[in-house]
C-alpha cells in the first residue's frame, strides 16, 4: 500500500477540529510553505498556486490509497474529469518533499483574497471579530 503526503492548508489541518470520519489521516508534525494565494470561500479556504504568492502554511499529513480516494471525494476532485472538479489534486515538490495539494479549480473573486499565509490564523481573527460585534 502506498503512503502519500498531502499538504493541508485549510480544513484538513490538525487544529481545525477534523470530523471523526477523518481519523484515517496521519499527522506528521511537519509543516511546509507553498507559494500561492488563499481565498475565503465561506467556512473553508481555497488556494491558487502562484510563484509570486504568499508562503502559505501547510501541515504535512499522510494517507494511504483509500485515504487519498476519500480526500478526493471530500475535496470534490474527480480523477477522470479534473475539468469538472471543484478542487484539482496537484502533485508538487516543496523543499524536496513530494506530495499532493488540492488547488481550487477556478480563480475566486479578488474580494475573497485572504491577505496572509495562514488560514487558521485568519479564521481565528474572524471568530474574535464576531465575538465583539
Amino acid at each position: 500500500m502506498t503512503i502519500y503526503n498531502v499538504f493541508a492548508y485549510g480544513t484538513l489541518r490538525k487544529r481545525d477540529e477534523r470530523q471523526s470520519w477523518m481519523s484515517f489521516i496521519k499527522d506528521t508534525g511537519r509543516q511546509v510553505q507553498v507559494q500561492g494565494f488563499l481565498y475565503d470561500m465561506g467556512w473553508f479556504p481555497a488556494i491558487r498556486l502562484e510563484p509570486d504568492g504568499y508562503s502559505v502554511i501547510c501541515d504535512v499529513i499522510q494517507v494511504n490509497d483509500d485515504g487519498l480516494a476519500r480526500l478526493d471525494d471530500y475535496e470534490g476532485f474527480i480523477p477522470d474529469s479534473p475539468d469538472h472538479s471543484y478542487y484539482v489534486r496537484q502533485l508538487v515538490n516543496i523543499d524536496g518533499l513530494e506530495g499532493f495539494i488540492y488547488e481550487f479549480h477556478e480563480k475566486p473573486d479578488i474580494d475573497q483574497l485572504i491577505h496572509g499565509p495562514d488560514w487558521l490564523a485568519y479564521r481565528d481573527t474572524l471568530s474574535k471579530e464576531t465575538e465583539y460585534a
